[in-house]
Parts: structure tokens; C-alpha cells; sequence
């Protein structure tokens, strides 16, 4: 039968036969952007929801995060946003409004009062893909207070954003949110008990159907089915919110979509309808799924649904225990499916269920139990895809639904999509271009539309002071026939004059065009890119007391590691230590310089310098040394300064200048209540302060200190203690503790600030017991500066060997220390420069 007056199913014209088997998800044209944004989403702590709690498992959640004013309107068009989570993730996104709404949908809800119109849907749907990774899929949905949705990369990494209410916080600006990591090891399934129902069925005879004409199946079509949802009253009291459940709901047909059109199917939402007063529910109270189903096929029936529909989610909030869908029914009485709604911030795993139960609508049974398939008889969560034999069995099931759903055409054209492009075949093979060099470009070109292009041209055209430098040996190369979303290359054979100035800069412009769309793109290409060396002394090995220090008489290994952050590979690099100043004297048989003999962009090793400290070096004095690493094109220069020995007067001393990155020194430990190693000596850090955004941290002294950012973990910080070496305090008088600390706050959390607590405790034991000696406030006036903390009095334990806890479990963002010395008395003239207290 067909529907002469609104098309039940239509189908948009469109070779979409390369599409089977891989999600449809559209991008589009980079070069002038309706909106360009950069996202911060700030890291909180969250409590844990106590409701399917066991399905979050180990290493999947990496944060929760909080975006401060809300997300900004974006243009209709095609848009391109950068979503900061810092520090942890950072993706840089190209999406365009997808609408899934109908032109006739309604929302409705049933009240108190009766059954009203809903509030503007005010959420938007998205798909895209990553920049510069053309196999990526995106889909996001975004609306007040509310972001959400997935990223998918090419390397099949699946980043989940759910949108999560923010507890105990008023702000509506506020968009809270928690990042799951979803990979094929940490996958989590749900066993379905029975979740396929038969029962009696009929076609549907409304006025003005009438029998098909006989269509079939073609694989170059994308047919749009019509789809209703509908959430009971207990789905509603999970959020208490109808926008933010529709907004949910809205974001779970979403990824469902994107499925979907793996298999030449999109949805179209017609009907959202909500129940917010459970008295006007019409199903019985009742946990049993196929009952409850039954009784919504009765309900839409009646008329309890205004649009048509091919199919519907039923959402429930009752604790049904699995999901529930009548098989084969697409256009019939039972064309309908249950799917229990857990809470807010479940979409990766509620997307499947959706999609595996509308699956079984359409007349798909279950495949064996594989964590890949949406049709598996257990879901699990992440993004999944369908078996080939589903693939396979789907055109038969859309052949069924056009036995009485009439498809209708609509517009189609094909739309250029490019991405960087990338250097190939150059003459020396080191993926840069040199002066005298031949090479070849590579760009990438998607079909982005929905229709094939037959005659894809690409031209390239140079720009730029120094572009006659340059010789494009053929302008343009021609591509041919383009389906949709189908990724395609245009190649050009250049050659760079052996003259060309160094460095120069090449803009690149090309036209992609079939002769009726074209769509420009410009880039810029670096000739004559140099390496650029970054190192850091990553650690000391010294065959002495394995401290991890300098001191008198010991044979040193210092370890150093070596990264290139240029753009093309480094050849020849020379390595050079050189003492330097009064006691370069002491320095003796030093291994350098050393050779590396290639190092490619953006990699790093580690060299290892060996070297004598004379055992009549004056103790406590520094000695400074002179770092360099080099190659014919550049230079990186360093002076570093080492204490020897224990400062005069010192029973124990730490600036932190010996650390690598991580883990910690030399008889350093850490005790963390969640186990995460976030304690490191970072140089320096980007943090954002409420009052200093985009502040930078620094070391009180020196290039290193302690760093800990318990709350960068999104988890929250517990407990964090800090724990010394062993400190000799047998000969010691009267000894006191020294340090330096600061802390700074997160930007996002209220005022007024609690305070920062430290106790100072020790033990005999690097694992306790502890025993405090003193206890530390600051106050919220103090953050952001370093602070002093002078004379702990140790005289207790005169006498002993122990050991110090720096220990705290208040909440801040982050705490850096620096400068911890155990002294009898400080003079200054004795003290080292770079440990000045």
C-alpha cells in the first residue's frame, strides 16, 4: 500500500551503494565557516550514580567536566568546533546541522492538566567528522545545558560525551558532562532474556492507502522512515526535566541514525510525547515487558499518537531488566518496541539497544554473541556495527515495508569536501620538501553530498612571494566519478628551484569542481623546514648512595632524553654536556660529544652521558653544565645547575632539579586513595584560574618542582600523601622543616573557597603509621603564590631516622612544592643559589 498525502517512507536518490557496511555521516566544506568556536570544558568532581553502576568499568570513564557560560548558537551551516578538555583530550570537530525532526513533528506531553503542546524542541542534531582524519564519524547533540554524543576516529578510538545533571549547582549556564574511552577490551554486555516478541499482527488500513505500485529495493537510494518515541512517567522522574529528556531521547535517534544509514535507512522524528503525571499513564502497573508493549500497541491505537509512523520507541522507566520488540512489523499494529530508560548519561549504551530493537522491527534476529554486532543476542556498549548477514538480509526487510509504503523522490546534488593535503614521493624521502627537490601533493576529496559527481576535476594554483620558485608540471588531475562520502586523492608532481630562499612559505589554492558544483580550498606549505630539538634531563644514576643526586667521588649517568619537534626528520645530531664555571674543574672524563644519527618528526630517545665527580669537589657548591643538542640547521643551548652533595647545615635537601617527568626521584613515594599516578615535576603547566586564565605555573626555583593534579583526574583527589626518603636525623640539634608550596583553584567552583590543609606528619616507616607534628592552613587570599612554610620544629626526633608526609584531602586543582630542606640553622652564605630558602 502507499500514502498518497504524507510518505510513510521516502527514499532520496543517491549512489549509496559504497555505503553498506560503514556509517553515513556527512561533513562538509571547511573553507568559510558559519561558526568557529573553541569549547573549555573544566574537569569537577562527580559522584558516582549508584543506577547501573557495574557497567562502568575499569579505564572507561576518564572525567567529568564542566563548560562554564553553555554552548554558544551554532549557524545552520557548516561548522567548525574545538572542544578543549584539558588536560586530557582536545578534539577539533567539522559538523553540520542534521535535522532529524520531521516537518510535521509535535511534541506533546500528558500532565495534571491534561495533554499539552511540549516547549520549542531547542537541541540540535550534528554530524561530521575530526579535521584532518577522513575516516572519523561524528555525531553530536547540543542544546541548553545540554552536549552530547560520539567521536569515532579513523583508528576506530570511540570517545562517548554524556551529558550529565550537575548536582547541588543552580547555575543554568552550567553543562556538565562525563567522557567514557570506550575500546574492544573494556566492552561491557547485557544478556537479553527474550527479547523478540510474536504476536497477532494486521496492516493498517487508513483512509488513503492503497496498494503499492510494486517498488523494490535499490541500493543507491537512502529511505527515511518515520519514527515515534514515547517516555512513561517513570522515565521522566530519572530527570525530572522534559527538556533534558527530550534533549536524551533526541541524542540516543541520533546515534541510532547513524547506524542506520550504514544500512540506506535515516529516521525522521514525527512525534516525541512525554508523560509527566503518572494518572493519566494507560498501561498497567506492570514490569512485564511484553504486557507493557502490548498495552502501548492498544494505547497508539486508540489514537494516543496524532502522526503516523513506521515505527516507535516505547521508553520506560521501569526496572524491566532487557529490552522488548515485536519482529517484522515495520507499517503494522505492533510496528512498536521497548527499550527500559536507565538514566541521563547512558547514551552508549541505550543507542544500541534502540538501534538492535527497531532492528528487530524491520525483521533482523539475533547473531551470535560478538561484542561488533548491534544484532548480538547480548548489547554492549560503544560504537558498533552490523553482520554481514544482517547487511545482507536488509534489503529484504525494506522490500517488505515497500510492499505498502510508497517512497517519494527529493533533491540530491553532490558537495566537495578537502583535507590536508599531505607530501608524498619527495626526493629524499623525509616527507618535507627541500630546495632542488621534486615531490608530489596528495589531497584528499570527499563527496560530502548526496549524489554522485561524474567528472571531479582538481586544479592547483600557487601563490605567495617566493611561489616561482615552484613548478606544478600539471595543473590539474582529474579525478572522474565521485559517489557520495567516498574519499577520493588528486595528485600533482611539483619541483622546487635549488635557489629558493629558506624557509619559504607556499600558499596552495585549489578549485575542486565537477563543471556544476566547485567548492576552494587554501593551504600553506612549508619549503626548507628545519628539526627542532626540545630535551630535558630525565634522571641521574649514580653508583654512590643511589640517591639519584650528585655527589663527591661518584661515577654519574645522566640520563637525557631527546625529542625532534620539527616538522621533517633530523640526521647527525650531536649531544654535548660541558662543565661549566669555578668546579668544571671536578668534572672528569666526560662521554661526550655523542651522535645520533636520524631522529624522526615528532620522536624521541634518550641518551646517556657518563661522567666523574672528583671525590675533593667542595660539597654543597653547584656545578653547572652546559647542554647542547644540535645538527647542522639547529641549536638548542641549556644551562643547568646541580647542587653536589648536602648543602651546608642540611640534614636532608630536595629542589627537585635531579626529576624526570615521571615517575617520582630517587626514595620519593606516593600513597593516592584512587590509585591514579598524577604526581609528577613538570617544568611548567597551563592551568585556568578563576581570576588568572591560561596562567602558567612555574617552579618556586630552578626549572622543576613537585606537581600534583589530583583534580585532573575528574575523579576527585581522595587522599594525597607525599612521602620523602629516609632523613638522618642522629646527628642532627635541632633540626626544623622548610618548604615552599602553592596552590591554585579550579575556575569553576563557587565561592567561598575552602581552605588548602596540609599536615606535616612522620613515621619510622615510608608506609606509617603516621603521627602529626603539624597541621597548615591557607586560606583562599594565599592561592595563586607561592607560599613559606618555615621551622616545623623536628626536634622530637633528634636522634632518629624517619621519614616526612606531606599528606592532604582537600580539593583544589592543582599543588606544587618545592625547595623541602630539614636544617639546624640557614646562612644564607652557605646556602646554594638555586636553593635559596
Amino acid at each position: 500500500m502507499s500514502q498518497k498525502s504524507d510518505s510513510i517512507i521516502r527514499h532520496l536518490p543517491a549512489a549509496f551503494a559504497s555505503l553498506v557496511g560503514r556509517f553515513w555521516l556527512v561533513t562538509f566544506t571547511q573553507f568559510s565557516w558559519a561558526t568557529d568556536i573553541e569549547l573549555f570544558f573544566y574537569p569537577v568532581v562527580s559522584a558516582e550514580n549508584e543506577i547501573h553502576k557495574s557497567l562502568n568499568t575499569v579505564n572507561v570513564e576518564t572525567g567529568t567536566y564542566e563548560l562554564n557560560d553553555g554552548v554558544p548558537a551554532l549557524d545552520t551551516g557548516h561548522n567548525r568546533i574545538r572542544l578543549n578538555f584539558s588536560p586530557n583530550f582536545t578534539f577539533d570537530l567539522q559538523i553540520e546541522s542534521y535535522s532529524l525532526l520531521a516537518d510535521n513533528f509535535r511534541f506533546r506531553l500528558a500532565t495534571d492538566q491534561g495533554v499539552i503542546d511540549g516547549p520549542e524542541m531547542l537541541a540540535r542534531t550534528y554530524r561530521g567528522r575530526s579535521t584532518d582524519d577522513p575516516e572519523s564519524q561524528v555525531r553530536l547533540t547540543i542544546g541548553p545545558n545540554y552536549f552530547s554524543g560520539f567521536i569515532k576516529t579513523g583508528s576506530n578510538e570511540q570517545f562517548f560525551i554524556e551529558s550529565v545533571a550537575a548536582a547541588n549547582k543552580t547555575a543554568e549556564s552550567e553543562t556538565r558532562v562525563r567522557i567514557f574511552n570506550i575500546s574492544s577490551l573494556n566492552k561491557s554486555g547485557i544478556q537479553l532474556v527474550n527479547d523478540i516478541g510474536l504476536a497477532e499482527n494486521w496492516y493498517l488500513n487508513f483512509p488513503g492507502i492503497e496498494l503499492s505500485s510494486g517498488a523494490t529495493f535499490t541500493a543507491d537510494i537512502i529511505y527515511e522512515a518515520e519514527i515515534a518515541l514515547v517516555a512513561d512517567y517513570y522515565a521522566f522522574t530519572k530527570t525530572n526535566s522534559t527538556d533534558q529528556l527530550a534533549y536524551e531521547l533526541l541524542n540516543i535517534l541520533n546515534i541510532t541514525d547513524a547506524y542506520y544509514n550504514q544500512l540506506n535507512i535515516t529516521y525522521r522524528l514525527v512525534e516525541l510525547f512525554i508523560f509527566t503525571y503518572p494518572e493519566a499513564e494507560p498501561w498497567p502497573d506492570s514490569n512485564d515487558a511484553g504486557e507493557l508493549l502490548d498495552a502501548f500497541d492498544s494505547w497508539v491505537g486508540d489514537g494516543g499518537l496524532l502522526n503516523w509512523h513506521d515505527l516507535a520507541t516505547f521508553w520506560s522507566g521501569r526496572s524491566i531488566g532487557y529490552s522488548y520488540g515485536w519482529l517484522n512489523s515495520i507499517g503494522t499494529f505492533r510496528r512498536h518496541h521497548l527499550v527500559e530508560f536507565w538514566n541521563m548519561g547512558y547514551t552508549r549504551w541505550l543507542g544500541n539497544f534502540q538501534a538492535h530493537e527497531a532492528g528487530h522491527n524491520w525483521g533482523a534476529t539475533h547473531m551470535e554473541d560478538d561484542p561488533r554486532w548491534i544484532m548480538s543476542s547480548n548489547i554492549y556498549d560503544g560504537v558498533i556495527n552490523w553482520h554481514s548477514a544482517t547487511v545482507a538480509a536488509f534489503p529484504g526487510f525494506i522490500n517488505t515495508a515497500l510492499d505498502y509504503l510508497d517512497p517519494a523522490d527529493s533533491v540530491s546534488a553532490p558537495a566537495f569536501l578537502s583535507y590536508q593535503p599531505q607530501i608524498i614521493n619527495d626526493d629524499n624521502q623525509d616527507g618535507g620538501v627541500d630546495p632542488g627537490e621534486n615531490f608530489e601533493l596528495q589531497l584528499p576529496v570527499v563527496n560530502i553530498g548526496d549524489d554522485t559527481s561524474n567528472s571531479v576535476v582538481v586544479y592547483l594554483n600557487l601563490t605567495g612571494a617566493n611561489s616561482l620558485f615552484l613548478t606544478v608540471h600539471e595543473a590539474n588531475d582529474t579525478v572522474g566519478l565521485l559517489d557520495p562520502m567516498v574519499t577520493t586523492y588528486a595528485n600533482h608532481n611539483l619541483s622546487v628551484a635549488a635557489d629558493i630562499p629558506m624557509s619559504s612559505q607556499i600558499g596552495l589554492e585549489y578549485l575542486i569542481s565537477d563543471g556544476t558544483v566547485s567548492a576552494t580550498a587554501s593551504y600553506q606549505l612549508e619549503i626548507g623546514q628545519i628539526p627542532e630539538y626540545g630535551y630535558l634531563v630525565a634522571g641521574v644514576i649514580d653508583n654512590g648512595n643511589s640517591n639519584g643526586k650528585f655527589d663527591p667521588g661518584e661515577n654519574i649517568l645522566l640520563l637525557i632524553d631527546i625529542e625532534n619537534q620539527g616538522m621533517v626528520n633530523g640526521q647527525n645530531i650531536n649531544v654535548v654536556v660541558q662543565p661549566q664555571g669555578a668546579n668544571a674543574i671536578y668534572i672528569q672524563n666526560v662521554d661526550s660529544p655523542q651522535i645520533i644519527g636520524s631522529l624522526e618528526a615528532d620522536a624521541s630517545t634518550q641518551q646517556e652521558i657518563t661522567f666523574e665527580i672528583s671525590e675533593d669537589f667542595p660539597a654543597s657548591e653547584e656545578v653547572e653544565l652546559m647542554i647542547t643538542v644540535s645538527d647542522s640547521f639547529s641549536v638548542n643551548q641549556r644551562l643547568r645547575s646541580f647542587v653536589v652533595g648536602l648543602p651546608s647545615q642540611h640534614h636532608f635537601w630536595e629542589d627537585f632539579e635531579y626529576f624526570g617527568y615521571d615517575p617520582l626521584g630517587a626514595g620519593w613515594t606516593q600513597i593516592l586513595t584512587n590509585g591514579l599516578p598524577v604526581i609528577s615535576t613538570w617544568d611548567s603547566v597551563e592551568v585556568h584560574d578563576e581570576d588568572n586564565s591560561n596562567w602558567i605555573s612555574g617552579p618556586y626555583a630552578g626549572r622543576r618542582a613537585l606537581f600534583s593534579a589530583e583534580n585532573w583526574t575528574g575523579s576527585g583527589p581522595g587522599e594525597v600523601r607525599i612521602i620523602t626518603p629516609l632523613i638522618d636525623l642522629r646527628d642532627a640539634s635541632a633540626p626544623n622543616l622548610h618548604f615552599k608550596e602553592i596552590r591554585g583553584w579550579d575556575n569553576y567552583w563557587p565561592n567561598p573557597k575552602p581552605d588548602h590543609q596540609i599536615k606535616i606528619e612522620s613515621s619510622s616507616s615510608p608506609t606509617g603509621p603516621w603521627s602529626t607534628i603539624a597541621s597548615i592552613s591557607f586560606n583562599e587570599d594565599d592561592f595563586m603564590n607561592w607560599q613559606t612554610v618555615d621551622d616545623i620544629d623536628l626536634s622530637a626526633h633528634v636522634g632518629e631516622r624517619i621519614y616526612l608526609s606531606f599528606f592532604t584531602d582537600t580539593h583544589h586543582y592543582y599543588w606544587r612544592i618545592d625547595n623541602v630542606a630539614v636544617t639546624d640553622n640557614i646562612d644564607e652564605d652557605l646556602t646554594p643559589q638555586s636553593f635559596r630558602l
